[in-house]
C-alpha cells in the first residue's frame, strides 16, 4: 500500500467529490479515480459509495479514514524527527564529565548546548580521564571532558577549553603556611598525598615532571579523589597538589591552601571525541566547545 494513495483517499473523503478532490491534489480526475480503484483492490473493500453526485464513505472507508489519518500523522512525525536528528537538532548525546572539574567550562558548555538544542537528550556520565578515554574508544561515549595530555591519543581529537592553576594543600600547622606563595623547589623533600596514576596518566606524569623533575615525588599516601586527599592532608600525612576549583566544595578543617609563585603550574581541561560515524549532534557540541577554546586563546 502506497502512502500516496492513502493521501488521495483522505482528500477525497474530505471533499466528497472526485472533481474537487482532483483539483485539490493537482491531478486529473481520471488518475484519482484509478488510484482509488487500485487501493480498493488492494484492500479488497469498497471504500466509497458512488451512487449519488457526492461520494460518501462506506463503513469500511470510515475504518480506513481513522487508520490512514493516524498512519500519515505518524509518518510525518517520523520524518520530522529523522530530519532533526540528521541535522543534529534531536537525538541523544552521551558525554563524560571528569570528576576533577565539577564547575567551570565543562558544565558551561553543556548548559549552552542545552539552551541551543533543547530537543537533544544528553546522557551525562561522570568518571576520571582514564575511564572516559576508555569509554570513548569503546563507543559508549560520544565525547568526554578529560585532563590532557592523553598518552597514545592519535585516534582522538582533543580541544582545550579551560586552563586551571594548580595549588598546594598544606596541613594547617605546616611550616610552609607562613609563606604567601610556594616554590616548587620547596616541595622536593615533602611527603606527597597523591591520586592514582590511572585516573589521568598524562596529567600525572606532566605534574610530576613539572614539579619534581626526573626523580618524581615521594608519594606517601595514594587516595582515590581530592576529598580523600584533603582529609589525609588535614591529618598531617603529607601535602597535596590539586586544582583549586575542585577544593571549593570540600569542607574539611585542618588544611591551608597556598598558591605557587610565578610561573604558576597549570593544568588543562579538554573535550575529547573520535572522528567517524557517531551522534549527529556531536559536531554541534564541538562547535560550542571551539568557541570556549577561542575565548581561552584570546
Amino acid at each position: 500500500m502506497e502512502l500516496r494513495r492513502l493521501r488521495y483517499f483522505l482528500v477525497l473523503a474530505d471533499e466528497g467529490h472526485f472533481g474537487r478532490a482532483a483539483r485539490s491534489l493537482g491531478i486529473a480526475q481520471s488518475a484519482l479515480s484509478q488510484q482509488i480503484q487500485v487501493l480498493e483492490r488492494e484492500l479488497e473493500a469498497q471504500l466509497f459509495d458512488r451512487s449519488g453526485r457526492q461520494v460518501g464513505l462506506t463503513p469500511a472507508g470510515e475504518v480506513l479514514q481513522r487508520a490512514a489519518t493516524d498512519i500519515l500523522r505518524d509518518v510525518e512525525r517520523a520524518m520530522q524527527e529523522t530530519r532533526a536528528v540528521a541535522r543534529g537538532q534531536a537525538g541523544t548525546l552521551r558525554v563524560g564529565h571528569t570528576r576533577s572539574a565539577p564547575d567551570g567550562a565543562a558544565p558551561g558548555i553543556i548548559a549552552e548546548f542545552r539552551r541551543q538544542y533543547p530537543d537533544v537528550g544528553i546522557t551525562l556520565v561522570t568518571g576520571y580521564t582514564g575511564r572516559n578515554v576508555a569509554d570513548l574508544r569503546a563507543g559508549t561515549l560520544d565525547a568526554a571532558f578529560v585532563r590532557p595530555p592523553l598518552p597514545e591519543s592519535a585516534d582522538l581529537n582533543c580541544l582545550v577549553v579551560e586552563r586551571e592553576a594548580l595549588i598546594v594543600v598544606l596541613p594547617s600547622e605546616h611550616q610552609l603556611c607562613a609563606h604567601h606563595e610556594v616554590l616548587a623547589e620547596q616541595l622536593r623533600s615533602e611527603r606527597i598525598i597523591g591520586w592514582p596514576e590511572a585516573n589521568a596518566p598524562g596529567l600525572y606524569h606532566y605534574i610530576s615532571q613539572m614539579l619534581w623533575g626526573g626523580d618524581g615525588p615521594k608519594v606517601a599516601v595514594e587516595e582515590p579523589d581530592e576529598e580523600h586527599m584533603v582529609r589525609a592532608v588535614a591529618r598531617g600525612e603529607g601535602i597535596a597538589i590539586c586544582f583549586e576549583r575542585k577544593l571549593r566544595s570540600i569542607s574539611v578543617p585542618g588544611f591551608v591552601l597556598r598558591p605557587f609563585r610565578r610561573p604558576v603550574p597549570m593544568g588543562d581541561l579538554a573535550l575529547a571525541w573520535r572522528d567517524g560515524p557517531g551522534a549527529y549532534a556531536l559536531p554541534r557540541l564541538v562547535s560550542i566547545a571551539r568557541k570556549w577554546s577561542a575565548r581561552l586563546a584570546g
